[in-house]
């Protein structure tokens, strides 16, 4: 067994500390994202503080530490976010939840973000599916590869720069950072056991991959008001990714990520 799903197993795992996520609610044009800290061994959700703008992806950046997100916005949509920011980069405070503009970037909304080790930041667009570049100094994004045709969710790196892509549809994909190629690493739609995996319909999990990556976690969105499930998801087998647990959450999440 993996309890804490840090890659290593509980035999030879030395580490009593939990496996802590951030979470955020979903927000709209009246209601803010909220900003939680996620036990996935104890399965708590605790509050941590309304960030007061409405985000769309979340992401820590192994250069600085810092919790990232991005705040929805686009020139169609201009009334999205209730704090008046439009496609922010940010960073949030993980004692308060408050965010911080980073910069104001010039496509959006950019659903999905990830960092390397070095701080080099990717992120995925809602319009058009495209792979993108970020200059988190400017904002400026650079165009890497096609599209693919799928709306886009969420992503994740793991310790050694291996991107890992999630979309809609419960397609994962290992995403090459320097062209926008994508490599298939099957599509989430059974249990370890083999039987079919249903999830309101639909197979997308808008999680983060772990470091080692082993798992991917997150939650299994539903497109009504009920609590999503924080859905298990075992990485890097012959059959594909599969789903390994998928428990009821008290708090329905937008998006996760790992806090390490």
């Amino acid at each position: 067994m993996d309890t804490d799903y840090d890659g290593l197993g509980d035999a030879c795992d030395s580490s009593d500390d939990p496996s802590i996520m951030y979470g955020i609610t979903k927000g709209d044009e009246s209601t803010a994202s909220v900003l939680y800290s996620h036990d996935v061994v104890s399965g708590v959700s605790t509050e941590i503080g309304d960030t007061r703008h409405v985000l769309i992806a979340l992401q820590v950046n192994p250069a600085d530490g810092l919790l990232y997100g991005v705040v929805r916005g686009a020139s169609w949509d201009d009334g999205m976010d209730v704090g008046g920011w439009d496609s922010f980069l940010v960073t949030l405070d993980t004692a308060t939840g408050a965010a911080t503009q980073v910069v104001e970037m010039d496509v959006g909304p950019i659903r999905s973000l990830g960092f390397l080790q070095d701080g080099s930041a990717y992120g995925w667009t809602e319009d058009g599916d495209y792979f993108l570049s970020i200059d988190t100094a400017t904002g400026a994004p650079v165009q890497i590869g096609d599209s693919h045709g799928s709306a886009t969710h969420h992503m994740g790196v793991t310790q050694d720069d291996r991107v890992i892509w999630g979309n809609y549809d419960g397609d994962m994909y290992e995403i090459d950072h320097t062209n926008g190629e994508r490599t298939s690493l099957g599509q989430l739609t059974t249990w370890e056991d083999g039987t079919t995996w249903e999830s309101e319909g639909r197979n997308s999990v808008r999680g983060d991959i772990t470091g080692r990556g082993g798992y991917w976690i997150g939650p299994d969105v539903t497109r009504d008001e009920e609590p999503a499930n924080i859905t298990t998801v075992k990485m890097g087998l012959d059959l594909g990714p599969v789903v390994v647990d998928s428990v009821p959450a008290t708090v329905n999440f937008h998006a996760m990520t790992w806090a390490y």
